[in-house]
Formats: C-alpha cells, structure tokens, sequence
C-alpha cells in the first residue's frame, strides 16, 4: 500500500502488452494494486497515456459519478484543469448539490496532441471504462467535457459510445476536419456546447451555427421549444427542447491570447475572463442531468 508521499506519480505496467496503442490503456488500473489512502489527485501512467486522476475519499467505497474532461492540442491535463477547475470542483459537487463528489479523469496526449482520426479514443475510453470498473462508480452519472480538440473528442465519443454518458459539456470545436457535422444522427443525450464567437480556430459562423440548425431539424418546427436560459454582459445561454432531445447552448464574447478559444473563468494560458465560469456550468449541468 502506498502512503500518501509516494502518490506524486504512479506508474503502471500493463503486462502482455508492448509498445502503446490503440486500446492498451484499457484494464490499467486493475493490474495494478491501488492505493486505499485519501489523496487529492495522482499521475497514473499507462502505455498509451498518463492521466490526472481525482478520487475524493468517499468515493473509494463505490457510487460516485465520474467526469472525463480532456485537455485541447499543445495542452496536457494540467493545464486542462487550470483552465476548468474540474478536479477540484468534483471533489466539492456535494456543495453544488450533487449526491456525491465526482471522480475526474484528466488524459494526457504524449506528444500534447491528440490524433484528429481518433486514433487515441480506444485507449481514453478504456481508461474511463477502468475507472468505472476499480472504483465501483455510478455508470448513471458518467459525464464528458472537453476543449478544443477534446471538445471534437467528446463529439466522438457521443457518436461511439452513446449508451455510456449521461450528458456532455464540450467546448470550442466539434470536427476540425469538416466543421459543424457529426459523426452521427444527433442522440437524445442532454448536451452545454459552449462557443466564443471571436473564436478564430472552432469559427462561430461554421460549428455553432450548423449545430444549432442540425438541433433545431432533428427536434422539429411542431415539437420544438427554444428559450433564453441567462444573459451577461459576455454571454448568453439558450435551450433548444423537445422530442426527447435537450441542447443548451452559451455564446460568449471573452477573448484570451487565442481570441475566443478560450475557457471562461478559468486561469492558465487558455483561460480567459467570462461572465461565467465554464467549469462551473459544466459541473452544474451533469449534476443535473444524470442518466433518467
């Protein structure tokens, strides 16, 4: 068992396999003997990818949610998590009255780039997936988030995994290759898509407004309800409803050192300030919208 000064970094080895690659991180942390004692987040490295892991003390006994949120290109789980605040929110969920804390799953991508052709989904998704499993975790609360290129990742995972989340929180991008389409027919899965409309990468006019329309179309004229949640003076929300399909959607005017690719409310490089905090709001909205 290790004490609470060896939880700096873990590494794991995944026996039977060699080099990294697709899917090897899956089954990672149960070949290893993990640590019982309360911390606040380690190091887990696996073969295809480290992560910054977050489990609060009470949910070392199992029914907790869990919240994978995953860092944008030239990024790494650190400064995702300056930029969301995410790690330390899911350990305080209960003071945004969530039933429990929330496990937080932060991957980083080796070279800081994850691969466009979701090359590296099999091996986060496996990490989740072992999570899920050593931790005994709530599979009806199970949430992702991203920016940027983890925000596209997270429109991936809706399309490949839709029975596995509950409700999804990406950021500032859905597919860098073809903007504004999906994958997929749009799921009955609640979604917070959030857009900087000065966004010079993840361009407002060519995602946010084809994903609006694409939401509008699978709800219809006759079934759909669209109203306006909040107004700052950087942002507004709305909700598209009906039919079985919910879609929130903030606009905002913050800008950082890339324009509005940013993350309001959030600190490090990519953080920008906001008249709300996206952190926040995400975490608010998977309290809200676990599975039915």
């Amino acid at each position: 068992m290790l004490n609470a000064a060896a939880l700096a970094t873990l590494s794991v080895t995944f026996w039977g396999c060699g080099a990294a690659d697709e899917g090897v991180d899956a089954g990672c942390l149960e070949k290893m003997d993990f640590p019982a004692a309360a911390y606040d987040w380690v190091k887990v490295n696996c073969p295809a990818n480290s992560y910054r892991l977050t489990v609060p003390e009470t949910c070392e006994s199992g029914g907790c949610g869990v919240i994978l949120d995953v860092h944008g290109g030239s990024m790494n789980a650190g400064s995702e998590n300056a930029g969301t605040n995410l790690s330390e929110l899911g350990t305080n969920a209960v003071s945004f009255g969530a039933s429990t804390p929330y496990i937080v799953v932060q991957p980083s991508a080796p070279d800081t780039v994850w691969a466009e052709s979701g090359a590296n989904d099999k091996s986060v998704y496996g990490f989740l997936e072992s999570v899920v499993n050593v931790f005994n975790a709530d599979t009806d609360r199970v949430h992702m988030g991203g920016f940027s290129q983890g925000s596209s990742m997270t429109w991936r995972f809706m399309c490949k995994y839709p029975d596995t989340f509950a409700s999804l929180a990406p950021i500032a991008g859905i597919n860098p290759n073809n903007q504004g389409t999906l994958a997929c027919e749009f799921p009955q899965i609640p979604i917070l898509y959030v857009n900087g409309k000065s966004d010079p990468l993840a361009v407002y006019a060519n995602e946010a407004v084809p994903l609006l329309a694409t939401v509008r179309e699978a709800i219809g004229a006759e079934n759909l309800e669209e109203i306006v949640l909040d107004e700052g003076e950087k942002h507004q929300r709305i909700r598209l409803s009906g039919d079985g399909y919910l879609l929130e959607h903030i606009s905002h005017t913050s800008n950082g050192i890339v324009g509005g690719h940013c993350l309001p409310g959030g600190s490090g490089l990519l953080g920008c300030s906001g008249s709300f905090n996206y952190g926040e709001e995400a975490l608010k909205f998977y309290i809200a919208h676990p599975k039915p």
